[in-house]
């Protein structure tokens, strides 16, 4: 994800694979072949979300910025799904689609939020490095 979206599909790149060299401790990557990004799909509650798009359909919403694990796991809910096991006995939660209260101005929360997530992260490595030390 990235803050401020002017730019991003260069910048954004860059930064990923510096820090992949950085934490896996690699004098070098191989150069990036393909990169991509999005919006982060976020529900009120943070969890992931079955949506019944009409009779018959259902469509995995909301991984919450962890759309590469969490639609893994979903992936086999929706074959349970298709194979015929009840929605209602499905351990993600399902309904038909919904609004959500003050999209206008929450539809910005995980830009606003993820410059102090960021922030935390650095403020945990340096305390990691310095008990280390």
């Amino acid at each position: 994800m990235h803050v401020f979206g002017p730019g991003a599909a260069e910048r954004v790149p860059k930064a990923i694979h510096r820090r992949m060299a950085e934490k896996l401790g690699l004098p070098g990557l191989p150069p990036i072949e393909y990169a991509w990004s999005g919006i982060a799909a976020v529900a009120p509650d943070f969890l992931p979300h079955l949506v019944e798009l009409g009779p018959g359909m259902i469509a995995g919403f909301a991984c919450n910025a962890r759309g590469i694990a969490m639609t893994t796991a979903m992936g086999a809910v929706v074959a349970d799904w298709a194979a015929g096991a009840d929605a209602a006995a499905l351990p993600i939660p399902h309904a038909a689609p919904g609004t959500i209260p003050f999209h206008a101005i929450v539809r910005h929360a995980p830009n606003v939020l993820l410059p102090w997530s960021m922030l935390q992260d650095r403020l945990d490595e340096m305390n990691d490095r310095g008990a280390r030390a």
